[in-house]
């Protein structure tokens, strides 16, 4: 590459080019003002061209974006809470990707401080077990522990967290919506992702129009993006906005901790509620879980999705929501493997780069796109599997509910019958089914039945007690339902699939055509 050319009217300043001295020590016994580190009069750092240093930046900043933009899991804001699960997660994980997207330009959130721009840091017991695993000081004061400086926690935390190799930050960077899908059958939302922009960017789309966002690919989000600055409560705002998420502003004042489904209601933010340490902390730490599928809220996010207290300047809640935060975001990231695996459903390859596929184009390139054509096709065909099967258990559940409603119907009458014997309660009259559009009238004898005959499949029709036919009519409505949500789950799965199979036969097509153009540029 050419350097650019420099236009000045003084001339340029010498520079010498010496090997420098890099002798520099960081400690010494001399006293009596004669302290020394190093030569300062010939010290010199080693030369270096400034393009040098802004291609060194750049080009492990993208190949950072480029690793990143499909990640196993997301965690939005840099906080306590955010940073300990990132440090939980890296640890008992080394092999997921972990991306953090950070707004500010120094991660930590509220906790370089205390309370009122204090120094110290109160955490209440047993928050202290987190310290010992980082290895922090602190002075115990019984019920709770002081670190002597706030930044001292989060400088080691964030320093932790750093160091881990599958974890990457991205600070002044903003997430500005979540990547959403949504079951066709049930209207369920999942989150598969995160959107992302520059914060700068982000903050002035009042000013400027057409500043199109960045996307992130993940199995799992984890937002602890707080409760105050221009994206506090972000995740649980735009939950609010798309209006599928559980409606559960009691969390905070209930012991029950299990976690609530997911409802066609709406989601409404409860709206955080007056200081109360004691209630507070317990209630974020119970209450931090997946809120929807894909999407795990923790920190004082949570505060304003439950309705919960603010619990002010005491942090350890920050720090176990984030080991909970930690242990649900796995969890979540199991089960969805597992449920991918159990399918039998090979997840589709992304391409990041075709080179790392196709090797050789000449004698690779047609196997390579025919087997991405052909994984395809069966993706297709798996998919229009799975709906016919969809389409059978929304039939049979049905089905089976209704055998159900007249049995136990029956019970009740003869039960009804052994209590006061009433001549009229002995016999029922029905219309009976022979075929879609036929029926006829029908007489029940109440009093003599004790058994019925159920369709088994296959042509096969056998004869149980009332009590049995139910017990057996309830196992098979359990399983079908079960199966009908893993049948929906794999049709999402593989919706995914053919998109992302799709995506890589287009990058293929694309790339040997531009490398075809070259090669003819070149000939000629």
């Amino acid at each position: 590459m050419t350097p650019p050319t420099m236009l000045q009217s003084a001339p340029v300043a010498e520079f010498q080019v010496r090997k420098p001295d890099t002798t520099i020590k960081m400690s010494s016994e001399a006293d009596n003002a004669s302290i020394q580190f190093a030569d300062w009069d010939n010290f010199q750092f080693a030369p270096i061209r400034e393009s040098t240093v802004s291609r060194a930046m750049t080009r492990r900043y993208f190949a950072d974006l480029d690793k990143y933009t499909e990640s196993d899991v997301v965690i939005v804001g840099a906080g306590s809470a955010g940073l300990s699960a990132a440090y939980v997660l890296a640890k008992n994980r080394p092999e997921l990707k972990i991306a953090i997207i950070e707004a500010l330009v120094s991660p930590g959130g509220g906790c370089w401080l205390g309370g009122q721009l204090f120094s110290a840091m109160v955490l209440r017991k047993p928050a202290h077990l987190f310290l010992d695993e980082l290895e922090i000081a602190y002075d115990d004061e019984g019920d709770y522990v002081v670190v002597k400086h706030a930044a001292l926690f989060m400088s080691t935390l964030l320093s932790r967290v750093l160091q881990f190799p599958n974890v990457k930050l991205f600070n002044a960077t903003a997430v500005e919506d979540l990547i959403t899908r949504r079951d066709e059958v049930s209207g369920q939302l999942r989150i598969a992702g995160v959107v992302t922009n520059w914060t700068l960017v982000a903050l002035n789309h009042d000013t400027q129009s057409c500043m199109d966002p960045n996307t992130i690919n993940c199995n799992v989000v984890l937002s602890t993006t707080g409760h105050d600055g221009p994206f506090g409560a972000f995740s649980a705002k735009r939950l609010e906005e798309l209006g599928k998420a559980p409606k559960d502003v009691t969390r905070g004042f209930r012991n029950d901790p299990s976690p609530a489904q997911p409802t066609a209601d709406g989601f409404q933010l409860g709206g955080m509620r007056g200081l109360d340490m004691n209630k507070a902390e317990d209630a974020i730490v119970k209450g931090t879980r997946e809120v929807v599928p894909g999407l795990v809220i923790a920190g004082m996010e949570l505060a304003e999705v439950d309705g919960s207290n603010r619990m002010g300047p005491t942090f350890g809640a920050m720090a176990l929501s984030g080991v909970k935060a930690a242990e649900a975001v796995l969890n979540a990231f199991d089960a969805r493997k597992k449920q991918n695996e159990t399918g039998g459903i090979p997840e589709a390859p992304f391409i990041d780069k075709v080179e790392n596929v196709v090797k050789n184009p000449e004698q690779d390139f047609d196997n390579t796109i025919k087997a991405f054509q052909d994984r395809l096709q069966q993706y297709k065909y798996m998919e229009a599997s799975k709906r016919q099967q969809l389409n059978d258990l929304n039939t049979k559940i049905p089905d089976i509910e209704k055998n159900l409603d007249i049995i136990n119907y029956m019970k009740e009458k003869k039960n009804d019958l052994e209590e006061d014997d009433d001549e009229e309660d002995k016999t029922i009259i029905t219309n009976y089914e022979l075929n879609d559009t036929l029926y006829t009238k029908a007489t029940i004898d109440v009093e003599n039945l004790n058994s019925v005959y159920l369709w088994l499949g296959a042509d096969v029709m056998l004869e149980y007690p009332l009590d049995e036919a139910v017990e057996l009519l309830n196992e098979r409505l359990r399983k079908n339902t079960e199966q009908l949500k893993l049948v929906k789950e794999d049709l999402e799965f593989l919706k995914e699939n053919i998109t992302t199979m799709e995506v890589n036969t287009a990058r293929l097509y694309n790339w040997d055509v531009e490398r075809r153009k070259k090669a003819n540029a070149t000939q000629n």
